[in-house]
């Protein structure tokens, strides 16, 4: 081989050994800047991981807007993203004597319902649960023509509402979005002797009510006193006006089975007639359907004065609508008697 032919070899072997050295530092470089470039997408998608689309089992849901407070509680059912959402909604008519219903401003319970949760802040409704009606307070002043409290009845006056989430006080005004762990609505009216039985309004007890929502369902308080002399009628400071069915006497069942006093009833078909369960004296009650999986329980925990509480439950096409009387037939109430009790609430979906 020639001078010649031998520099063109070594330079030839030198020429591939160099291009193998930058091809190993290129490909190392590129594995190492590959690697760092996975590390920063790990890290990004930790940023963005999946929202869970359930709360917490001991957090409920608060959505304010335009006098109505939706308050949503997880049903029982860990496996589900079912709720229960309780209505409160603000409700206005102006006196007009020539109409049961007026003279009222009112905050009160105004439904329930059956919802699914979609989203940290949306829930699809399912089925309407408790139709609209009174819940908190009907009184009945012998003589009268209507009871008077709340919407429905009318003549009640809201002097103050006020709200608290987790213990603190929150201005209704705008859109209100919350998880909480207890939400509380304060209210205090002034009731007026039913209208039509009146030329001037004449103002009767004062009505302080206290909403308390948590996980467990809702607890009531109310307190009245009376600012004169009133010979009354049954009077019910409970009541839940739930569905029997969804559309009247048609539709899917929503309750059907009432349990009152470890005795079991068939409340499935209007108009049923049950001897002796009308007025007898009970404090607590539980009403559901095995098919809806729907059901609510009702108890009175505290009671002043300590009166007998009877028991009734309507058989209207409507509703299985239940009351509690909170005094009998023919009672007396004096000026300055105060009336307070405690109930609670718990209804539930199993689906």
């Amino acid at each position: 081989m020639s001078h010649k032919q031998r520099k063109t070899v070594i330079f030839l072997v030198l020429s591939i050994c160099i291009a193998a050295i930058i091809l190993f530092i290129g490909n190392r470089h590129f594995n190492s800047k590959k690697e760092a470039v996975l590390s920063n997408l790990k890290t990004d998608e930790s940023k963005y991981e999946k929202v869970e689309t359930s709360f917490p089992d001991n957090e409920i849901y608060i959505y304010y807007l335009k006098g109505k407070i939706d308050i949503f509680v997880k049903g029982s059912n860990k496996e589900s993203d079912n709720y229960v959402g309780y209505r409160i909604q603000r409700s206005q008519k102006e006196l007009k004597r020539d109409v049961k219903s007026s003279n009222y401003d009112v905050w009160n319970l105004n439904g329930a319902y059956e919802y699914r949760r979609h989203s940290e802040d949306g829930f699809r409704n399912l089925a309407k649960i408790v139709k609209e009606g009174e819940w908190e307070l009907a009184l009945k002043e012998k003589g009268a023509s209507d009871f008077v409290g709340g919407s429905l009845h009318g003549d009640e006056i809201t002097t103050g509402a006020t709200l608290y989430i987790d213990g603190e006080e929150t201005e209704l005004g705008g859109l209100i979005k919350e998880r909480a762990k207890e939400i509380s609505f304060v209210t205090s009216s002034d009731l007026y002797r039913d209208n039509t039985m009146t030329e001037k309004l004449e103002k009767i007890a004062e009505h302080n009510v206290e909403y308390t929502f948590n996980s467990n369902g809702l607890t009531v308080d109310h307190e009245v006193k009376f600012l004169e002399h009133l010979s009354l009628e049954k009077s019910y400071l409970a009541m839940i006006p739930i569905l029997r069915k969804s559309n009247e006497d048609s539709g899917n069942q929503i309750t059907d089975t009432l349990v009152i006093n470890d005795d079991k009833y068939d409340v499935s078909e209007s108009g049923f007639t049950i001897p002796g369960l009308n007025n007898r004296e009970s404090s607590n009650a539980k009403i559901f359907s095995e098919d809806s999986g729907i059901s609510a329980s009702i108890e009175i925990f505290k009671k002043e004065p300590s009166l007998p509480t009877s028991f009734l439950i309507s058989n209207s096409k409507y509703y299985n609508k239940i009351y509690f009387a909170f005094n009998p037939n023919e009672y007396q109430a004096s000026k300055g008697e105060i009336w307070k009790q405690t109930t609670h609430y718990k209804i539930d979906t199993s689906n």
